[in-house]
């Protein structure tokens, strides 16, 4: 029941910024541009299953509902690294998304994955006109949890370098709309759905679910490189 813990999470995201390089197909020189976006946002949590298996204990199994919680810190943020070309854009993105459980039983005193629920996707997105575009990815779920069963505890609590887990794949889709501020500057707004699988650790055990989020964010983008002819 162990799940693949993450030393370095910013090196797994170079890793997989050097992987993606490599697997996009590299337009002409002129014909593409690249971009970069910061967002801010709030996500909500369908309510789902949670299992909770706990060597020699009985397993805890209910139907949790999930906060996001957007202001507390660490706050929720996300960035979006594109690749634009005329037939739309590759993107590269991380979503801090946050999960606190609200209605814990007994057996559970708190269960948050806070620093985050860090959703990683290689996606692709298609323009629709007038700003407009939808868009689908892939991905990883890379978790910072910690949580209290049965009165032990597991985290790595104020060690922000370390306690990440590779936790589950995770899909996107959604749509989004760009307005130019200038040549290099325009403001985005974006809706997405997600859906996650996790296995995070407890104390002797570990907590299995499913995480569909209804995502809403607005950022602030710049664009290296003209418009595309």
């Amino acid at each position: 029941m162990s799940v693949r813990r993450v030393r370095d999470p910013a090196s797994l995201l170079a890793w997989l910024a050097a992987a993606v390089l490599l697997a996009i197909p590299q337009p002409a020189r002129g014909e593409s541009r690249f971009t970069f976006q910061f967002f801010g946002g709030t996500a909500w949590n369908v309510p789902s299953t949670l299992t909770v298996r706990q060597e020699g204990q009985p397993d805890v199994s209910l139907t949790a509902h999930w906060e996001t919680r957007p202001f507390v810190n660490p706050i929720y943020w996300a960035v979006k690294a594109s690749l634009e070309t005329r037939s739309g854009a590759w993107e590269l993105m991380l979503i801090h998304d946050k999960l606190y459980l609200s209605n814990g039983p007994t057996e559970i005193g708190t269960f948050e994955v806070t620093h985050g629920f860090n959703l990683v996707t290689l996606g692709r997105s298609w323009p629709l006109g007038a700003g407009f575009s939808v868009r689908a990815g892939a991905g990883l779920v890379v978790a910072h949890a910690e949580s209290t069963v049965r009165g032990e505890y597991e985290g790595d609590a104020g060690n922000l370098g370390g306690g990440y887990e590779l936790t589950g794949p995770v899909l996107l889709a959604g749509a989004g709309w760009q307005l130019p501020l200038s040549r290099l500057f325009f403001v985005s707004a974006e809706a997405l759905v997600t859906a996650a699988y996790a296995r995070i650790p407890v104390a002797r055990g570990d907590a299995v679910f499913w995480n569909v989020a209804f995502q809403g964010l607005v950022g602030l983008g710049v664009r290296f490189g003209g418009p595309l002819p």
